[in-house]
């Protein structure tokens, strides 16, 4: 509780669950039922593919919103929230998966006050907020007076992959019921696990890591902003972020994400296309994310040297307007 204090959570021990990995606790309280009585779920559109993946294995009604870089219409999510029987809002405000946007203060603001009117509730995952510059950037639980937020962190992704540790952060009413569902999971999430994360707590070392990981993606992440900068193509656009380990890239929507993922993997770089992150509804099939986690700064230049060059490539071959066949 200490520690979560830093990210502006301040809760009780009481209302702390640790779990094996953000994935176990995004998995229960997507099953649990909520005092609301509500039965369907908010995603952004697009989202974290494993939850597009869980809310499909698990039969749960979802339904989507659209997000992109620019935030999204609040109108939409007034309308989804009084109509749309929904137990859960699930959201990532910060370095969003995988579009790596991220919401401002008021936004998070108007996102709660849309939520407490209609007796919705917000499942923040807030996966890589160490990640974050600034230092006066909040999570929405922050902002949170009436238990409507549970805030979700995972130590995976900026300590170490392996560790499976998670924590969730939720309203007393909450607290009984996803014990019961955590307890059938699992019993209890790895001490070992738990343990190593105390000592690299309690000794300050995390602090120094997390210095390091943000300079580290911070570097990585202006590296590609710079480069991308440099092209004067319009066959690619993306607002990429000040930092994170995604950018959101777009293409014309005559060339197909997964045809060129597939030309690209030929060429050793892999990209993510689109239809993973989205619900059935919510296809797009123009769009792909990169990440910059695995790419060292000197190959972000070849990298996105060959990635246009297909793009420009898959440009010609279906230019309607061609007079002449082009002969491949």
């Amino acid at each position: 509780s200490k520690h979560l204090q830093e990210y502006q959570v301040f809760t009780s021990p009481n209302e702390i669950f640790v779990t094996s990995g953000s994935q176990q606790a995004l998995n229960l309280l997507s099953i649990m039922p909520f005092p609301n009585g509500n039965e369907n779920i908010l995603v952004e559109q697009p989202t974290y593919k494993i939850m597009v993946k869980l809310l499909q294995l698990n039969k749960i009604k979802a339904l989507g919103i659209k997000r992109t870089c620019s935030g999204i219409n609040f109108e939409e999510l007034e309308r989804i929230f009084r109509s749309g029987n929904i137990k859960f809002f699930y959201t990532i405000p910060r370095f969003h998966n995988p579009t790596g946007a991220t919401y401002s203060t008021n936004e998070k603001k108007q996102i709660l006050h849309l939520a407490e009117k209609y007796n919705v509730y917000i499942v923040e995952d807030d996966y890589i907020g160490d990640l974050d510059l600034d230092s006066r950037a909040d999570p929405i639980y922050s902002y949170d007076t009436t238990s409507r937020v549970i805030y979700v962190k995972s130590f995976s992704k900026t300590l170490l992959p392996g560790l499976r540790i998670g924590v969730v952060v939720l309203p007393k009413l909450l607290t009984n019921s996803f014990l019961s569902y955590k307890k059938c999971a699992d019993l209890n999430s790895s001490v070992l696990s738990q343990a190593a994360l105390e000592i690299f707590i309690k000794s300050g070392m995390f602090k120094g890591h997390i210095r390091k990981v943000k300079s580290f993606y911070y570097e990585r992440m202006q590296t590609l902003s710079s480069v991308f900068k440099g092209y004067d193509s319009k066959l690619l656009t993306s607002a990429i972020p000040e930092t994170g380990l995604f950018a959101w890239f777009h293409l014309p929507s005559y060339i197909s994400s997964e045809l060129l993922r597939n030309r690209l993997l030929a060429k050793n770089i892999y990209i993510s296309d689109s239809e993973k992150f989205y619900l059935p509804d919510f296809k797009d099939t123009s769009s792909f994310r990169l990440s910059i986690c695995k790419t060292e700064k000197e190959k972000i230049q070849k990298g996105l040297d060959l990635i246009l060059e297909e793009v420009e490539f898959l440009s010609r071959i279906n230019n309607t307007d061609k007079k002449e066949p082009l002969i491949l």
